[in-house]
């Protein structure tokens, strides 16, 4: 088709009135082809709240085959199901003020009467929105993110203002502490195997077509492995409890195993079968928000990252902003040649960034992870950045981590594979006020790995005197620690160490670091390691900064 011009509707358009008409059709719609380039859509004409995607899936799915760009505008767009990219599709907003949120979120109730482990009868504040057959989720201590477990209800009594569980809860249930959640949740009723559409549940209730579900599968079974299904929901049928799903699930599952209404952000998933990836997907220019405050859905999974990119080749995300998701920011798993730039992640209840799976060559720039939070209960630590499983050639430059509960970069080396983390390099960023370590190193032996001209301070925050700014160990090896300022300004001091090499790092070279005064030593290297030129104060005044 030709180019929109201002001649398609003029003088000299020589055009059929077929032609015409078409072109006519596509503007309406709000799609635009131009000659020799991409389909672009104006998402505007989409647009519906009734949508589980808020018509921004449809959009998507009116792009061709190749794909194009969707032009989101400004507003704000909960959903109730990921929104899925595909090869060539670029999502693209006007900035911070076009907000993809997450939709509903659960409900809540607190104990009104402190219980003992054991117990089966729950006073509640309020009772109203319980029955019989329901899934609920009891906090042991909801403001600290503590112990949380699923129970069916049994019974209600409304003029009591209590719940009767069908099994007992095992731990001491606190008024104003211990919380039940519900609304979102049900449990697979019958075992599930890979490659089925329907999934009989406990409860359908908390679910509706068009909208995304979560379950964790059997370890070992799944996309990677990971026990992880997330799908959409095609059909519900109430009276036989039983959820249609649009595709084949991926995991296997025994019965009881919950299944909860899911948030999974924007998805870009390579073809069902490894080494099919997804190319050229790249998301611009937009907001994607959680929930505030201490109540967000009990589903945590890397998997359901804010932004989650699955085995995908050169793609690109750029200036998007996250914050208060429940699980990781910006989650890219078996990735490779793809850059993230000008993005953040704050205030979320996984790692900021978490990259793995066998991701190669990827470049984050002037990027910002601070103040998240993890799940150390499920082992996610809430680092700035966190490496996973075999990375290599990733390239961390002019980045900020900072104020997070974990490390400000978390695992690189030893973070899962035979070979670990490899020739990856940090550059150029501001590590500081991290709740552990600035920077973890550990494990593979070869792993030459790059810290060079970074600034790292005043990490350790959640454990003072503990963590180094920077920390080798598990056998961190060929390492090149290089350029750095390192210091412990804070009072008191946080960090214990500048620089610390444990007795199992290898073949290291620290070379020209400026590093203040550390309690127990500016730099602790092992004799099978090199100094050259650093740097190391043992006393100055605590406001000046470094020579």
């Amino acid at each position: 088709m030709c180019c929109h011009s201002s001649k398609m509707f003029g003088f000299g358009d020589r055009r059929s009135p077929l032609q015409k008409f078409l072109v006519a059709v596509l503007l309406v719609f709000g799609v635009t082809v131009l000659c020799n380039a991409e389909t672009v859509i104006d998402a505007t004409p989409y647009l519906n709240p009734k949508s589980p995607t808020c018509g921004i899936q449809e959009a998507i799915d009116a792009l061709p085959p190749e794909g194009g760009t969707v032009l989101l505008p400004e507003g704000r767009f909960p959903i109730e199901c990921f929104i899925k990219l595909r090869s060539g599709v670029t999502l693209k907003g006007k900035g911070e003020k076009t907000v993809i949120a997450g939709g509903r979120n659960e409900k809540r109730a607190s104990i009104a009467a402190d219980a003992p482990s054991g117990s089966k009868v729950l006073a509640v504040s309020d009772a109203s929105g319980f029955y019989p057959g329901q899934t609920v989720i009891v906090y042991e201590n909801a403001k600290k993110k503590g112990a949380s477990f699923h129970y069916m209800v049994e019974s209600v009594d409304s003029k009591t203002k209590t719940i009767t569980l069908g099994s007992t809860v095992g731990f001491t249930l606190k008024a104003g502490q211990t919380e039940v959640g519900f609304g979102l949740y049900a449990l697979l009723a019958a075992p599930l195997k890979n490659g089925a559409v329907e999934l009989a549940v406990t409860d359908t209730e908390p679910f509706h077509p068009g909208e995304s579900i979560v379950l964790m599968g059997n370890s070992n079974s799944g996309r990677g492995g990971w026990g992880i299904e997330e799908n959409i929901i095609e059909k519900v049928d109430a009276k036989a409890k039983v959820l249609t799903l649009k595709e084949p699930v991926w995991v296997s599952a025994f019965a009881r195993v919950l299944v909860t209404h899911g948030y999974g952000g924007i998805l870009a998933m390579g073809g069902r079968e490894w080494g099919k990836p997804m190319k050229g997907a790249a998301v611009e220019d937009f907001a994607v928000e959680g929930w505030k405050g201490d109540i967000r859905p009990d589903i945590h999974h890397f998997f359901i990252g804010a932004v989650t990119f699955m085995e995908c080749d050169d793609f690109r995300i750029r200036n998007v902003i996250v914050s208060d998701w429940h699980s990781d920011g910006i989650s890219l798993q078996n990735c490779r040649d793809g850059r993230v730039e000008d993005s953040s992640a704050t205030r979320t209840w996984g790692d900021g960034f978490h990259s793995g799976t066998a991701s190669q060559r990827l470049t984050w720039e002037r990027c910002s992870s601070t103040f998240n939070t993890g799940m150390p209960m499920l082992g996610t630590p809430g680092d700035g950045y966190f490496f996973c499983w075999e990375n290599e050639g990733m390239v961390l430059r002019k980045c900020i981590f900072s104020d997070n509960a974990g490390a400000g970069v978390g695992r690189l080396g030893s973070s899962g594979g035979p070979l670990g983390d490899r020739n990856n390099t940090v550059e150029g960023c501001v590590i500081e006020r991290n709740g552990k370590s600035g920077i973890e190193l550990d494990g593979c032996a070869e792993a030459k790995n790059k810290i060079i001209g970074n600034t790292v301070r005043d990490n350790s925050r959640n454990d003072p005197g503990r963590y180094a700014g920077i920390h080798l160990s598990g056998g961190a090896g060929q390492c090149i620690i290089e350029s750095n300022i390192v210091e412990s300004r804070s009072v008191p001091p946080t960090q214990l160490w500048g620089i610390r090499e444990e007795t199992n790092a290898v073949k290291n070279v620290f070379r020209k670091n400026r590093i203040g005064p550390h309690a127990s030593g500016g730099l602790v290297i092992q004799p099978a390691s090199t100094s050259e030129e650093n740097q190391v104060l043992q006393r100055r005044n605590r406001d000046d900064p470094l020579p």
